[in-house]
C-alpha cells in the first residue's frame, strides 16, 4: 500500500497535465457504407478555458471520397471533466466513397487558439488526428451494377420538341431527359444520351445539367441532358431506347428504368417536274456562269483584299491594350489565377507609360487571392470575395490609366515669341 500511494503522487502531477491541455475526439457513426451514401465523422475539440478565434479544421479529403459539410455542420460543445466544465466545438463531416473497397485518411492537423488566463496572450495548439479507416462496400447481388448507383427514389423521364414524322430535311427534334434522385448526389447518374453516329441524322448536345441539394445531409438532385437531332436527307432515323439498372435503398433489391425510343421520318426533297422551271434554271445557270468568268479575276482581288484587311485587324486588336484587358477580365471571370496573373501583366505592359510600374492597390488585390487558393486549408468558397475585388481593383486601375493616357502636357507654341529689348 505504501508502494501504491507513492506512485499515485509521483504520477499525480502527470494525471492532472494530461488532463489540462486540449483534449482531441475524432469519431466514425459506422465504418461501412454503400458508395454513394454518408458515414458521419465527428471531430471534437475541448479545452478547460475557451477559443478566442474558432479552430481550423481540415478538409479530410481523398482520392474516390466526396466530403460535404451540411448546414450547422459545426457547433459548440461542453462536458463537465473532472468536475469542471469544459468548451469546445464539435463539426460532423459527411463522407461519401466513391467507389467500393478501403479509404484510409492520413493523420490530419486541427490549429487551436486556446486562451490562457494566466498569459498576456492566447496559445497556439496544433493537435493531430490518428489514421481513420472505413470501407465502401457493394450490397449483395449488386455485383454487377455498372455504373454502380444507390438511392431511395430514382425516376427518369423524356419528352420530345417538334414534330416527329413528315418533317423536312433541316428541321429538327429535341430530345430531353430528367433524371431525379433522392438519397444520393448526381454526380452518380451516368450520361443517359449516348447516341451513335446516323447517317443523314446530326445530333448536337447541350452541355449536362447537374442540380445537388442537401436537406438536413440527405443529398437529392438532378441530372437533365438536352439533344437536339437535326435531319440532313429524307428517310427513318431511329433514336435509341435508355435502359438503367439502380439499386433501391429501401427496397434492397435492383430496379430497371426503361424508356422506349422513338423514330423521326422526314420526307426527301423533290425535283421540280415542270419543263418550265427546267428551262428558267438552265437560263439561270447560264447567266450565273458567264457572270463567274467575267468576274472571277476580279472577285479574286476583293478577296485577297478583304481577307489582308480582316487579318491586318485582327492583329492590330490582338496588340491592343483593348485585347489585353479583356482577357485579363476573362481569366478574372473564370478564376483562374495563373492565367490572370500572366494576363494582367501583360495588360499593363500595353497601358502603362514607359517606366510606370503596376499599382500598388492591384498587386494588392493579388496577394491575399494567392494566399487563399494555395492555402490547403481553404476551401473554394473561402475565396470567392477575394476574386470580386480584383476584379473591382482591375476596373478602377483600366480608368486611372486611360486618365493618364489622356491627360498629356499642352506642346509648346510652334511660333516663337519675339520678346522687345531695350533701347
Amino acid at each position: 500500500m505504501r508502494v501504491l500511494c507513492l506512485l499515485f503522487i509521483i504520477l499525480l502531477p502527470g494525471i492532472v497535465f494530461a488532463q489540462s491541455g486540449p483534449i482531441l475526439r475524432a469519431e466514425l457513426e459506422k465504418t461501412e457504407a454503400v458508395p454513394g451514401q454518408p458515414i458521419i465523422l465527428r471531430v471534437t475539440v475541448l479545452v478547460p478555458t475557451w477559443f478566442p478565434k474558432p479552430p481550423v479544421f481540415p478538409s479530410f479529403e481523398i482520392p474516390d471520397l466526396m466530403v460535404r459539410l451540411p448546414e450547422r455542420a459545426s457547433g459548440p460543445v461542453s462536458e463537465q471533466i473532472e468536475g469542471e466544465t469544459w468548451s469546445g466545438v464539435s463539426r460532423a463531416y459527411r463522407l461519401y466513397p466513391l467507389t467500393p473497397g478501403e479509404f484510409v485518411i492520413p493523420t490530419q492537423k486541427i490549429s487551436l487558439t486556446v486562451a490562457d488566463p494566466g498569459a498576456s496572450s492566447p496559445e497556439s495548439v496544433d493537435l493531430a488526428t490518428e489514421e481513420i479507416r472505413f470501407r465502401g462496400v457493394i450490397p449483395a447481388g449488386a455485383e454487377d451494377l455498372d455504373p454502380f448507383i444507390a438511392a431511395e427514389e430514382l425516376t427518369v423521364e423524356q419528352e420530345f420538341e417538334g414534330a416527329l414524322s413528315e418533317i423536312a430535311p433541316g428541321d429538327a427534334v429535341i430530345r430531353t431527359i430528367t433524371a431525379k434522385l433522392a438519397g444520393a448526389s448526381p454526380v452518380f447518374l451516368p450520361p443517359l444520351l449516348a447516341e451513335h453516329p446516323t447517317s443523314g441524322l446530326s445530333a448536337y448536345p447541350d452541355e449536362p445539367v447537374l442540380e445537388e441539394k442537401s436537406n438536413r445531409g440527405t443529398l437529392s438532385g438532378k441530372r437533365v441532358e438536352r439533344v437536339s437531332y437535326v435531319v440532313q436527307q429524307g428517310g427513318s432515323f431511329e433514336l435509341t431506347p435508355i435502359s438503367l439498372r439502380w439499386y433501391n435503398l429501401k427496397t434492397t433489391s435492383i430496379e430497371t428504368i426503361e424508356l422506349k425510343g422513338k423514330v423521326i421520318t422526314a420526307t426527301a426533297v423533290s425535283a421540280a417536274t415542270d419543263p418550265a422551271s427546267y428551262r428558267t434554271l438552265l437560263i439561270v445557270v447560264i447567266v450565273l456562269a458567264l457572270l463567274a468568268i467575267v468576274l472571277h479575276k476580279r472577285l479574286l482581288r476583293l478577296i485577297g483584299l478583304a481577307t489582308s484587311r480582316v487579318k491586318a485587324y485582327r492583329a492590330k486588336y490582338h496588340a491592343s491594350e483593348l485585347y489585353a484587358f479583356r482577357e485579363a477580365k476573362r481569366a478574372v471571370g473564370a478564376k483562374d489565377y495563373a492565367a490572370a496573373l500572366l494576363a494582367i501583366d501583360e495588360w499593363w505592359h500595353r497601358a502603362a507609360r514607359e517606366g510606370q510600374s503596376k499599382p500598388e492597390h492591384l498587386s494588392n488585390a493579388l496577394l491575399p487571392l494567392g494566399a487563399t487558393i494555395y492555402s490547403r486549408h481553404m476551401s473554394s468558397d473561402d475565396h470567392g470575395e477575394h476574386w470580386s475585388i480584383l476584379m473591382d481593383t482591375l476596373n478602377a486601375a483600366r480608368q486611372v490609366a486611360r486618365a493618364d493616357q489622356t491627360s498629356v502636357p499642352a506642346l509648346a507654341s510652334l511660333n516663337p515669341v519675339q520678346t522687345s529689348q531695350a533701347s
